[in-house]
C-alpha cells in the first residue's frame, strides 16, 4: 500500500531548528526541514530524470508497444538508481477539438504514473499549459496550446504594438503555428481551466502517493521577447496596464506629474513600444518602469 503524502511544508522555527510538527517518526507528508526533504518522516534525496511519455511511443501508434517502451525506459532509470521521474503533460497532445482530453492508450498518463509507482519511484508532473521542451515541432517551437484552439480564438492571441499577431521564434520571423495566447484573456483562462480540470482527474489517484509535485508553466518569460516592443500589447493586456496605473496613482493628474504629460483620462496613456535607451531622460523612467512593473503582476 502506498503511503500518503500531503503538500510539501517548510518547517523551520527561523533559527534553523525544525518545528515540533516535523519531528518524530510519526510525521506524515512531505516536509523540508533545515534544507532536507522528509517524506513521511524519512530523509529522502530525489535523484532522477525526465521521461516524456508523449515522445517515448511506438511510431505506428501501437498501444502495447508504447507501454512496453515506457516500462523498459523506467527499468533503465531504476537500474541507474533513480527514484524520481519528471515529465511534461502537453495540452495539445491530449486535447481534442471538442475540448475533451484523451488520457487513454498511448496517452494514458494514469497508467504511466502507475508504472512509476510500481517501481517505487516518485513523479513531478508539469502540465504547462505553456511548456518549452522544443515541443511540438522540435527546436524553434513552443507552447503546447492546441493549434485548433488558437485558430478559433484569434482575438485571444498576443499582439505586437502595431496590432499584428505575435509568433514565437528563436531566430528570425515567427511562423503562424507559433502564435501564442494572451495570458489574461478570459477565453484562454477558461480553456486552461478545462484542461487543468481534466488533467487533475487523470492524476488524482496518484496524488498523495506517487505525484509529489506539480509545475505550472515553463519558461514563459514573455515568450523570450522584450517586454518593450515585443508581445504584450493586446487589448486585454493594455486594460490591465491602465488598471495598474489607476491603482498606483491617485489620479490622472498624478500620472501627468510623473510622466510630464497632459492626458485627460487613463485610457489615453499608452505604454512604451521600444527598448529603453541610455539616452532616455529621467522623465521617461517612471513611464518605462510602470510598463515593466505592470507586467510582473
Amino acid at each position: 500500500m502506498s503511503s500518503s503524502i500531503t503538500p510539501v511544508d517548510y518547517c523551520d522555527d527561523g533559527a534553523g531548528a525544525p518545528s515540533a510538527a516535523s519531528t518524530g517518526s510519526n510525521a506524515s507528508g512531505a516536509r523540508i526541514v533545515r534544507g532536507e526533504l522528509l517524506i513521511n518522516g524519512t530523509p529522502t534525496f530525489l535523484y532522477g530524470g525526465e521521461l516524456q511519455y508523449f515522445r517515448v511511443r511506438d511510431a505506428g501508434g501501437d498501444v502495447a508497444k508504447t507501454h512496453a517502451m515506457w516500462a523498459a525506459t523506467l527499468d533503465a532509470m531504476v537500474e541507474a538508481n533513480m527514484n524520481l521521474v519528471t515529465t511534461y503533460v502537453p495540452w495539445d497532445f491530449h486535447a481534442r477539438a471538442d475540448r475533451q482530453c484523451d488520457f487513454t492508450g498511448t496517452r494514458d498518463l494514469s497508467l504511466f504514473l502507475s508504472m512509476v509507482a510500481a517501481r517505487g519511484m516518485k513523479a513531478i508532473v508539469k502540465p504547462g499549459p505553456l511548456i518549452f521542451a522544443e515541443w511540438p515541432r522540435d527546436f524553434g517551437s513552443y507552447g503546447a496550446v492546441p493549434q485548433w484552439w488558437k485558430q478559433a480564438h484569434l482575438e485571444a492571441l498576443e499582439q505586437t504594438p502595431d496590432g499584428k499577431l505575435f509568433a514565437f521564434a528563436n531566430f528570425g520571423p515567427g511562423k503562424p503555428s507559433n502564435r501564442q495566447p494572451t495570458l489574461l484573456h478570459p477565453a484562454y483562462l477558461s480553456a486552461v481551466a478545462d484542461f487543468y480540470g481534466q488533467f487533475a482527474a487523470a492524476i488524482k489517484d496518484h496524488l498523495g502517493s506517487t505525484v509529489i509535485g506539480v509545475q505550472v508553466d515553463n519558461e514563459t518569460n514573455n515568450f523570450w521577447a522584450s517586454p518593450f516592443g515585443g508581445p504584450g500589447y493586446s487589448a486585454v493586456v493594455l486594460a490591465h496596464y491602465r488598471q495598474y496605473l489607476r491603482s498606483r496613482y491617485a489620479s490622472i493628474e498624478a500620472v501627468n506629474d510623473a510622466y510630464g504629460t497632459a492626458h485627460t483620462t487613463f485610457d489615453e496613456v499608452n505604454p512604451p513600444t521600444r527598448d529603453p535607451k541610455w539616452s532616455d531622460s529621467a522623465k521617461d523612467n517612471p513611464w518605462l518602469r510602470d510598463w515593466y512593473d505592470a507586467g510582473q503582476l
